[in-house]
């Protein structure tokens, strides 16, 4: 297990060292919105400008991109070292990256991220140590910092959006205080392999605190629980990448529901 992990190929360190990295950022969240992320289109009704926001995973920053241009500060939070560097180089004065992976607890813990021949997989590194494991992946494994999102004294929050490869709950659970106090729109990815009970258990803990869960059909947003089991929540954005489904859920406090209508 390293502390100082390589997580870049050597083409990928050239093409960072030799691009404008806030073109770059750009480049990516803009690509992001066309392509992965119909989630982006609908950022600016969903967030305050007057408050602030935070990204859980940010990873290469494309939800940061936006959020920094639509809110008042964005805290980025990004335990992958590799990640987090390009990050850094590519954000503005209202944003603060830290290297802290938010969980259920402060203190240390172990950080994976999956490796092939060619390449590393830095878009699923997690905290989830034992379930990348089941991937039949090499993985890089080093430790990070981790912190309850409730001790990090943030004030008026208005959106946060939680993508850490399935370490939703802990995620959650550290963020309980902070929810209840400043009932921030929440976006939250969770991962098509945990799609089914644990999926429905952790939209079940959010609603419980107040919160109703939809997700985006075309350019609507739609309360999940009418949707089939075979309906695609991404359907109508990408029509050549029709396989592809949003997994992504974005929970209101139930006094905002009439954003939805």
């Amino acid at each position: 297990m390293s502390n100082s992990p390589e997580l870049l190929t050597p083409l990928q360190k050239l093409r960072y060292a030799v691009t404008p990295l806030r073109l770059y950022a750009a480049y990516r969240a803009h690509r992001d919105l066309k392509r992965y992320e119909p989630e982006l289109h609908i950022l600016p009704f969903l967030v305050d400008p007057d408050r602030v926001s935070v990204d859980a995973g940010a990873n290469r920053g494309s939800y940061t991109y936006f959020l920094s241009r639509l809110t008042k500060h964005v805290y980025a939070y990004e335990p992958n070292p590799a990640m987090r560097q390009l990050l850094q180089r590519a954000s503005g004065e209202n944003v603060t990256v830290s290297d802290v992976a938010l969980s259920d607890s402060s203190g240390q813990a172990e950080f994976a991220v999956p490796k092939s021949k060619r390449s590393f997989g830095n878009n699923a590194g997690s905290l989830e140590v034992d379930q990348l494991k089941t991937s039949n992946a090499d993985l890089v494994r080093f430790t990070v910092p981790t912190r309850r999102l409730d001790d990090e004294n943030l004030m008026n929050v208005g959106f946060i959006k939680i993508d850490v490869e399935g370490h939703e709950r802990e995620v959650l659970l550290g963020a309980q205080q902070l929810i209840a106090r400043d009932r921030p729109v929440l976006l939250m990815e969770i991962m098509e392999s945990l799609i089914g009970e644990e999926a429905g258990e952790n939209i079940r803990f959010v609603e419980q605190m107040g919160y109703q869960c939809f997700v985006l059909v075309g350019q609507r947003l739609i309360d999940h629980s009418m949707l089939s089991s075979h309906e695609d929540p991404g359907e109508g954005w990408d029509r050549r990448r029709p396989q592809h489904r949003s997994n992504n859920y974005i929970f209101l406090p139930v006094d905002r529901q009439r954003m939805a209508a």
